[in-house]
């Protein structure tokens, strides 16, 4: 039943995006017809808001696999296999930012 509520939210989703984008689609050809830039703007911007919802739902599809609801971890260790001094700590400083951010987010 959780799986079919899942799959009913995803759906109404995707068509509450099909239609915003179709509406903001229609307030741009409006506003440049009536050449109201302020409407133009305010369509243009929820394109952009909405580009955000689609790239939100697109990795929330990627990551709907049976384990990916668990948390996973990531280990680095600095050089590690590595023969090139350097390379492995500037990997790692590279990671960090990251596992920051996904706590943040988390």
């Amino acid at each position: 039943m959780q799986e079919r509520t899942s799959l009913e939210d995803s759906l109404s989703g995707i068509g509450k995006v099909e239609r915003d984008l179709q509406d903001n689609i229609d307030m741009i050809a409006l506003g440049e017809e009536e050449n109201d830039a302020g409407v133009v703007t305010e369509a243009e911007n929820a394109l952009k808001e909405l580009k955000k919802e689609v790239a939100r739902r697109e990795l929330e599809a990627l990551l709907s696999g049976e384990a990916d609801k668990f948390d996973s971890y990531l280990e680095v260790h600095a050089g590690a296999g590595h023969r090139k001094p350097g390379l492995g700590a500037d990997a790692a400083a590279d990671v960090r930012p990251l596992g920051r951010k996904a706590r943040l987010q988390g």
